[in-house]
């Protein structure tokens, strides 16, 4: 379960893909799905290498955002 108390401000959780669209409003920073994955997914997932996974990160000074 997760504690909701800890989601910083301008972040919206949601466990539907419809729930993204809250990134369009302007006090949102960061929209994320925590919808379960499928087994299927889940499956491949806990077996790929990690040296697989991809490495991503953007690190932007506050004026280069909206």
């Amino acid at each position: 379960m997760l504690d909701h108390t800890l989601i910083p401000h301008g972040v919206r959780l949601s466990n539907t893909l419809d729930g993204l669209a809250e990134i369009h409003k302007p006090d949102c920073g960061a929209a994320v799905c925590a919808r379960t994955p499928s087994d299927a997914f889940q499956l491949w997932i806990d077996t790929l290498p990690p040296a697989q996974l991809p490495k991503a990160r953007v690190i932007l000074a506050p004026p280069a955002t909206r």
